[in-house]
């Protein structure tokens, strides 16, 4: 006859080590979330008065003389001049209700020709689906990779942003893929492109729109690169946003990006930006919020874009 206490030693035992291999489980998780993916791009921006670029053509050579000053006086080596412009088009994609947005997603159509979605096959044309969090564990944690099948270009940064005063880090993952030829218009379609977005607990034929119908036309002035310490080449953006082609700019942003690079790079770039902004005067952005928030609408965007 089986020892009764012997079999509730085994099952406890059983259940101990079930418990212990739980409780290792949940450790190796958190260590996994707590030990982030590393950055391999970094973007400081300050968002700058858009009625300063009415005149934009004139308005981006002032600007970047005021950035190739305050460059010098930190030591910095700036080259190139305001007159390289790429238009282009873009617009947010979401739910009725933001459902994206409200789970820290953002997802961009960026194309050549006005954006005239929803409409048959898609031009050529991009998207880019980012989450965003001032949390860098939980951003590394995320998954946005494109189904099987697809290429894309994926991008863990750190967007280093100057707001209400001072420098804020908000960590954004993304990937970025071909999306020429797609007409899909629901949740369910796009899930097919990007997997993250069918676990979100949405309603795969919920449709997808425009985000309040803003359809921007973006211009993008290349003027030059920003030599940080040990070599580090950082690339210089100014952007002009417009809802209306023959209407007044709505947004604009001055940038720098570079790739992942030794602390005294990143020191420096985060110095710099502060003395720029110090320094913008009337060129100073006097709203609240980020590009993105100006799309959604005031509270929404996550940390920017």
């Amino acid at each position: 006859m089986r020892n009764p206490f012997a079999t509730c030693r085994l099952a406890a035992g059983c259940f101990l080590t079930l418990v212990l291999s739980a409780g290792a489980a949940r450790r190796a998780r958190a260590e996994a979330q707590a030990s982030p993916l590393p950055l391999n791009s970094w973007e400081v921006k300050m968002l700058l008065n858009p009625a300063m670029f009415a005149e934009e053509d004139s308005g981006a050579a002032s600007f970047w003389r005021l950035a190739r000053s305050v460059a010098a006086g930190q030591g910095l080596i700036v080259n190139g001049k305001a007159d390289d412009k790429t238009v282009r088009h873009l617009a947010y994609l979401d739910t009725a209700d933001f459902a994206f947005n409200k789970k820290g997603y953002i997802l961009r159509l960026r194309q050549a020709d006005p954006v005239a979605y929803p409409q048959g096959a898609l031009p050529k044309s991009d998207l880019t689906l980012k989450f965003r969090s001032a949390d860098q564990a939980l951003s590394a944690s995320k998954d946005v990779s494109p189904a099987p099948g697809i290429s894309g270009k994926g991008k863990f940064e750190d967007d280093v942003v100057f707001q209400d005063g001072a420098l804020k880090d908000v960590f954004s993952k993304s990937a970025k893929i071909d999306a020429a030829g797609f007409s899909g218009k629901t949740v369910g379609q796009f899930a097919g492109l990007y997997p993250a977005l069918g676990n979100l607990w949405l309603a795969p034929a919920a449709a997808i729109g425009v985000v309040n119908d803003k359809r921007v036309e973006e211009h993008v002035f290349d003027p030059g690169t920003i030599t940080l310490p040990g070599g580090v080449m950082a690339d210089a953006a100014l952007t002009v946003w417009r809802f209306d082609k023959a209407g007044e700019p709505c947004i604009a942003e001055f940038s720098f990006a570079f790739a992942a690079a030794p602390e005294p790079a990143e020191t420096a770039a985060r110095a710099y930006m502060t003395a720029l902004a110090k320094a913008a005067g009337d060129w100073t952005y006097r709203g609240g919020g980020t590009k993105t928030e100006l799309i959604y609408g005031p509270g929404n965007g996550g940390g920017g874009d």
